[in-house]
C-alpha cells in the first residue's frame, strides 16, 4: 500500500503542472525603486506583439505542451513613443520586451494609452520590464528623486 502511495506521489511530482508565481518586494522610495531601474519614462504604447520563439527538443521532453509554449516562456514586445523621458532615454521611440501573464510577472500594456514604464538593459542590450519593475511612485516622485 505504501509503495502504491509512494508512487502516486512521485507521478503527480512528475507530471503535474509546474508552478510559478510572481514575488515582488515593495520598494520605500521613489529613490530607491529609480537606482534600479535603467530607463524612466512615460510614454504612449502605439503596439504590442508577440516574439516568436524557436521551439527546442526540451520544450517537448520537459513541458510535454507539444506546439502549446508555457505561459512564462511567452514574450512580447511593446513599441512606445516616449512622451517625457525621466532617466536613461531620449524622446522617439522605444521597444520594451516583457511577459504578459501577471502570475508570472508579464504586464500589459494597453494600445494609446499613457504610462509610466520603468526598465532594464537585458542581457541582448534590449530593454525589458515585468510586474515587479512597474512603479510604486508617482512620476512626479520620480521626477524629485533624480534631480
Amino acid at each position: 500500500m505504501i509503495f502504491r502511495f509512494i508512487i502516486a506521489v512521485m507521478l503527480i511530482a512528475l507530471l503535474g503542472e509546474q508552478a510559478q508565481a510572481c514575488t515582488c518586494s515593495r520598494v520605500e522610495t521613489a529613490l530607491e525603486q529609480a537606482d534600479s531601474a535603467d530607463v524612466i519614462f512615460i510614454g504612449r504604447a502605439k503596439e504590442t506583439n508577440r516574439i516568436e520563439r524557436k521551439k527546442t527538443v526540451w520544450d517537448y521532453i520537459l513541458f510535454w505542451q507539444g506546439d502549446r509554449e508555457p505561459d512564462w516562456e511567452r514574450r512580447y514586445i511593446t513599441v512606445f513613443e516616449i512622451e517625457k523621458s525621466l532617466k536613461g532615454l531620449d524622446q522617439g521611440t522605444v521597444s520594451i520586451s516583457h511577459g504578459q501573464n501577471g502570475e508570472f510577472c508579464g504586464v500589459s500594456f494597453e494600445r494609446q494609452h499613457s504610462r509610466l514604464v520603468l526598465a532594464y538593459v537585458r542581457d541582448d542590450g534590449s530593454y525589458g520590464t515585468s510586474l515587479c519593475g512597474m512603479p510604486q511612485h508617482s512620476a512626479e516622485d520620480f521626477a524629485l528623486a533624480l534631480e
